[in-house]
């Protein structure tokens, strides 16, 4: 949904999956300018064969970092917003951090963290504003839906394991 809108208003947006079915998704469905499977090859590889961004996953952006050709992948006063990392959850110990935060001052980036909770105050407009794209047909979406109960701690496993496409949905009824 965030590239989604991203690109409804303007912005260059390349993805990242872990399937090539995902990757067709964000591409043909979403209209994003470019998508690669991060599970593919190396992250930087693919992203040298995409356009520059200025937004980013986390891995992405450590990857970026750590190119000899890094400067290519950040545009001056770049914007990178960091939110999610459910591929890290379960992880025994952090990973490393960027090797190389310089960019961030030869290219005045601006990093954020980014959490819903701290823009509840704009709900109603968020709301207005992305219902009328979705009412117009302009935000895609997909859900994976499980049925049963009996099902649901084999579905809540499936999201570690990059087994949908979209929400994933426990249905009871």
């Amino acid at each position: 949904m965030a590239g989604q809108l991203a690109k409804l208003r303007g912005c260059c947006v390349i993805g990242s999956a872990g399937s090539a079915e995902k990757v067709r998704f964000l591409r043909e469905e979403c209209g994003f300018d470019g998508a690669f499977n991060y599970k593919a090859g190396p992250v930087l590889g693919q992203l040298n064969r995409r356009r520059r961004t200025e937004s980013m996953s986390i891995s992405i952006m450590w990857a970026a970092k750590r190119s000899k050709r890094r400067s290519r992948h950040w545009r001056v006063h770049g914007r990178i917003i960091a939110c999610g990392g459910i591929s890290g959850y379960n992880e025994g110990k952090p990973r490393p951090g960027p090797s190389n935060l310089f960019n961030i001052t030869t290219k005045r980036l601006t990093m954020k963290g980014l959490i819903v909770s701290d823009s509840l105050d704009r709900r109603a407009e968020f709301e207005t504003g992305s219902g009328g794209y979705f009412k117009a047909g302009k935000l895609k979406h997909k859900e994976t839906v499980v049925q049963g109960i009996d099902r649901a701690v084999g579905a809540f496993i499936g999201l570690f394991q990059g087994q949908n496409i979209g929400k994933m949905v426990v249905e009871l009824a």
